[in-house]
């Protein structure tokens, strides 16, 4: 069974946080890295930025959602056309993508569309995952010393490659308690 991510309005709301680097005592980002955060109750998360981290074209957030954290990547570039949209909803298969953590062997998961909650339409520059890789990532990123590669296996046009600085990542996971309670 496919999964869909849903990002509510608290999901872009976070986004926007993120993207503004907003720093408060429920959050901000973590000293001088690419990595954002937000510990308020209601809307928890971590995300870090690919670049400089002044402006974000991709970013891979975790959210979290019942305790657990939940992977989305956002970019502004499309992942999916609707074509291929529409055919990964009929065959239940997404992009793949690899990741690479520092200069370990790469590793590829599968991925999952995302649907806008409100319009319920698909958010061709998105890419979530399951339950399972969800963590997969999250251990990747927070094993990490220095980077996580990831490329993005689309099947209509070229990979796309993100390179990701994890600096500050493990402190903003510890700043909002993991996910829990």
């Amino acid at each position: 069974m496919l999964r869909h991510m849903k990002l509510s309005k608290w999901g872009a709301f976070a986004c926007g946080l993120m993207l503004l680097g907003a720093g408060t005592a429920a959050g901000g980002r973590v000293g001088e890295t690419r990595v954002f955060y937000s510990d308020i109750p209601v809307l928890r998360w971590v995300g870090i930025v690919e670049g400089d981290g002044q402006s974000v074209e991709t970013m891979m957030g975790f959210f979290c959602r019942n305790g657990k954290f939940t992977a989305i990547l956002t970019t502004e570039t499309t992942l999916l056309s609707s074509a291929q949209h529409a055919l990964q909803n009929a065959t239940g298969r997404a992009p793949n993508v690899t990741y690479q953590v520092d200069a370990q062997q790469p590793k590829t998961l599968p991925s999952q569309p995302v649907v806008d909650a409100g319009s319920r339409d698909p958010d061709l520059t998105k890419l979530a995952f399951d339950a399972a890789r969800d963590a997969i990532l999250l251990e990747a990123f927070t094993n990490a010393t220095t980077q996580v590669f990831m490329r993005v296996l689309r099947t209509e046009a070229a990979p796309l490659e993100y390179t990701f600085q994890v600096a500050g990542f493990k402190q903003a996971v510890q700043a909002v308690n993991a996910c829990k309670g």
